[in-house]
Order: structure tokens, then sequence, then C-alpha cells
């Protein structure tokens, strides 16, 4: 697979942390687990941010038990000039539309409203100064490197996101019961964080509420099948650049991921 090579940097950065989940498949609030030492996933996933974000809005589920809500505001991170803390919405995309909404600082792009966005939302639009990363606390061991690499390889695109190639085959389950050969060249798992010019992704946003809004299920745009923000972009007619992913950036979703994640932080503390 082909990746995007880094380019200048010098673009203001403000980020979005999904820390939102409902906990009923891990049997708690994992976000919100400890991983090493008192430090917990989304306090590692916003220390991945603060050397290149200047204001962080970290979106939590409505029910998050007040000490954490509390401790995410309250807690210094080096670097960064603002966290806000709000919460998020029915679905990964609802959550993300509602941090964009609350970032209140250092972007020139401007809002793009519903009657605005053009039909192919990112047609007519250029690439600004201003980069929103959007990442997940259930990825607690991204990289600042890879976060500066994102940063630095988006150039004129819509979106970079880091991609760890297949290493193995993959197969595609079939409703009957079999499967077939994908294949593996040309093949990869997508991970986060990713970063968006910040412009483009207000209007993808604002096309799928648009869509939304004229039950418009049939649109160009399928916004209903978006699986997540860069997918969402990408049927808006942007363009996703890839960077190389991590290895170490696993997604927590078991108890197995959580104690090999654990194994690698203590690794990494030395």
């Amino acid at each position: 697979m082909t990746h995007s090579t880094p380019g200048p940097a010098a673009r203001t950065v403000v980020a979005i942390v999904l820390a939102a989940g409902s906990g009923s498949r891990f049997g708690a609030m994992k976000q919100f687990v400890d991983l090493t030492d008192g430090e917990r996933l989304v306090d590692r996933a916003i220390a991945a941010l603060c050397h290149r974000a200047d204001e962080i809005v970290v979106v939590v589920n409505p029910a998050s038990p007040a000490e954490h809500r509390q401790r995410l505001a309250q807690q210094i991170y080096p670097g960064v000039r603002q966290v806000s803390v709000v919460d998020g919405g029915d679905s990964r995309l609802d959550s993300v539309a509602l941090g964009l909404a609350a970032l209140v600082g250092n972007a020139r792009g401007g809002d793009v409203r519903e009657e605005d966005a053009p039909e192919n939302a990112l047609d007519e639009l250029r690439a600004t100064d201003d980069l929103v990363i959007v990442h997940d606390a259930a990825h607690p061991l991204a990289s600042p490197e890879l976060v500066s690499n994102l940063c630095a390889s988006i150039g004129a695109a819509a979106a970079c996101v880091p991609v760890l190639d297949a290493v193995d085959v993959i197969r595609r389950h079939l409703d009957d019961g079999g499967s077939e050969t994908i294949g593996r060249a040309g093949l990869g798992s997508t991970q986060v964080p990713m970063v968006f010019d910040r412009r483009f992704l207000e209007a993808a946003h604002a096309q799928r509420r648009q869509h939304d809004q004229h039950d418009n299920a049939a649109g160009d745009m399928a916004s209903r099948d978006a699986v997540e923000d860069s997918h969402l972009v990408e049927l808006a007619g942007g363009r996703v650049v890839t960077v190389p992913g991590e290895v170490t950036n696993i997604h927590v979703v078991d108890d197995e991921s959580l104690a090999l994640v654990r194994l690698i932080a203590t690794s990494q503390r030395g």
C-alpha cells in the first residue's frame, strides 16, 4: 500500500477525543479503566495529542460518572490551551459532530451551514490551515510520532488516516455461512487518530445533517452507511490519504486486548 509522505506541518490543530462508549459490550466504560499507575485509557489517548493540539474537546457518555468528567475538566495537559468536556450523541458520527460544534478556538475555516453545503460537499472547497484530529480513547497507545506524521502528511487532502497493512489474507463472511477470499495486496486496517482539514470535515457533517433532515435515504452520498469520519468524508467526495499505522496501536475491545495494552504500556514506561 502506498502512503502519503510528510510535508510542512505549520497548521493550527485542534482535537476531538471520543470517550462516549456506554460499556455495554465491555462490561464497563473502558475509556475510564486504569491503564497503568492510575492513568486511564482516555488520559493516555489525550497525552498523545498534547504536543500538537491547542484545544481538545473530550466527548463523553451523558451517563459518565461525575468524578471522571471532573477529572478530565480539571486535569492539566501540558501545551494544551483549553480542554472541554461535552456529552456525546447516539452514534460515533453524532458524537464527532457534537465535538466539532464545541470547538471554539483557532479555527479560521468557518462553519459550513447545511443550506450552504453543495450536493457534492467537498467539490467546491479548498484546504485551509486548520486541522482537526479525531481520536478515540479505546486506542490509548497511538504515539505522538504518529500524530505528527498524520498532521504533516495530510497536505491538500480532506483527511489523513493511519493504515496497518494486511499481513494475512482477508476473507469475507457470506450470508449463507460460507466465505470468500478478498486477498492481501493493497488492503489494510484503518486506525485512529485521524486528521482532517476542518472545513472539509464540517462540510461532510453538514451534508449528513442535510440528508438526514430531508430523509434522503437514497441520496447521492449514503451518509447513513458511513462507519466513521474518514468514510463520511470519502462518501462526500473528499480525498483520503494514508500513513503507516502502528502495530502497538491496539483497539481495546475486551479483557484480552486490555491486558495486552497494559503489558505494552508498562514496558514503554521502562
